[in-house]
């Protein structure tokens, strides 16, 4: 965009412009950086990636942790999250689920059972002689 003195300058009393005056000006000013404009994209959409992520960490930690409220966390992490109050509030349930006290891993197919369960449910293994540690 020209600077607007110039343009004063090179105004006409018909309320044009000369067009010389306004070109001499332009061939004066220095030539914006060469680029292709990449490098600026490229940047940017590294940039919300890292905030999206970063804005997700609590769904994140809902999902590895196999929360049992995890839909409603990812919820109030998506709706409440760019409040930051919200956002803390979905880290803590995520971090601090009750649900997740009381259960554990299966040490012979690794998915989360309940502590007191004697017998896995999903591969049917015994787990009654074996000394059980928290997940």
């Amino acid at each position: 965009m020209a600077d607007v003195r110039i343009l004063d300058k090179c105004a006409l009393p018909n309320g044009n412009y000369d067009i010389q005056c306004y070109n001499e000006y332009m061939a004066s000013r220095p030539a914006p950086p060469a680029g292709d404009g990449w490098g600026d994209i490229a940047g940017g959409l590294v940039l919300l990636l890292l905030a999206l992520g970063l804005y997700l960490i609590p769904a994140i930690i809902a999902a590895r942790r196999k929360a049992q409220h995890q839909t409603i966390i990812v919820l109030l992490n998506i709706t409440l999250g760019w409040i930051v109050i919200g956002w803390f509030a979905a880290l803590f349930w995520a971090l601090f689920d009750p649900s997740l006290r009381d259960n554990i891993d299966c040490p012979f197919c690794a998915e989360t059972i309940k502590r007191q369960a004697r017998v896995c449910p999903h591969c049917r293994h015994d787990l009654a002689p074996i000394e059980l540690k928290p997940a």
